[in-house]
């Protein structure tokens, strides 16, 4: 473990009372060393998966201080968090979900720490639920899993009144399923009974 890992590690123990102290060991980390984990290796921070969970959430609360005190060169999508937590995906789901809940309540960049504002947004919504992390992670799932069925449906739909403008102009669908999915709309909008 580098020294600036040890010192990202003593930031995230931190109490948060003592932001000043915090802030000024967080400064001395030179930006070279956060420029070095931005790279184009997406393993720097493989190292987390074998620290001790309180180390590596530490080291993760660090990045964070760090981040929302504007010394990280990577804002936004690019967030080193970011990084850090798709290392710590490899952990057991019980650890990186505790670690997922702190950066949605701690971190205020909306990508974090998911790199998709929908799946932040998935993990808000569960957390108005329950506090447990595994049940905030398992309803977060179920969540997206259903914003991905209506949007395949919707995406399905679509294609099928594509094809039926292309049929008006005598343009015949090529796929068998395609015309499958176009019977069975045309069933569905005359209210015929669905096969069974």
């Amino acid at each position: 473990m580098t020294q600036h890992e040890k010192i990202l590690i003593e930031v995230g123990a931190c109490d948060d009372s003592d932001e000043r102290a915090t802030l000024s060991r967080a400064r001395s980390i030179p930006r070279e060393y956060f420029r070095s984990l931005g790279g184009l290796r997406h393993d720097r921070f493989v190292f987390l998966t074998d620290l001790p969970f309180s180390e590596a959430f530490n080291f993760t609360k660090g990045l964070v201080r760090c981040e929302e005190a504007g010394l990280l060169p990577y804002p936004g999508s690019t967030s080193l968090v970011i990084r850090a937590f798709n290392a710590l995906q490899r952990r057991p789901m019980t650890e990186w979900a505790k670690i997922a809940v702190w950066i949605v309540r701690n971190h205020n960049n909306p990508y974090s720490p998911f790199n998709f504002r929908r799946t932040r947004d998935h993990w808000e919504d569960a957390m108005r639920e329950t506090d447990d992390p595994m049940e905030i992670a398992h309803r977060a799932a179920d969540i997206e899993r259903a914003y991905q069925l209506r949007k395949d449906a919707t995406a399905e739909r679509h294609a099928v009144r594509e094809q039926f403008a292309k049929l008006k102009k005598g343009i015949s669908p090529e796929s068998p399923e395609l015309r499958q999915r176009m019977i069975e709309e045309m069933e569905r909008d005359a209210g015929w009974p669905e096969h069974q």
